[in-house]
């Protein structure tokens, strides 16, 4: 049972070396439709404050695709680091 259990948390807990880099996305002053938007989407809303901020987590490529494409204004990212 020990050996099992010891080798499904080396594999759980090293999950997050594998995921890709994940970063925290800030869009200022975001409408009600873009927080609909995301919602729909199923986005990992991080913190939204009403008509102030919403707070998203992202991978690179999500972020690069929201620049393209999504709402216009101030972007601030800050990458996130792995907790042990």
């Amino acid at each position: 049972m020990k050996p099992i259990f010891l080798t499904l948390a080396v594999i759980l807990f090293s999950f997050p070396f594998f995921a890709g880099q994940r970063m925290v996305a800030r869009i200022d002053f975001p409408s009600p439709v873009t927080l609909d938007r995301f919602v729909n989407e199923g986005a990992d809303i991080a913190a939204y404050k009403p008509c102030v901020w919403l707070d998203l987590v992202l991978s690179q490529s999500q972020f690069d695709l929201l620049r393209a494409s999504g709402p216009n204004g101030h972007f601030i990212t800050h990458k996130l680091a792995r907790i042990r």
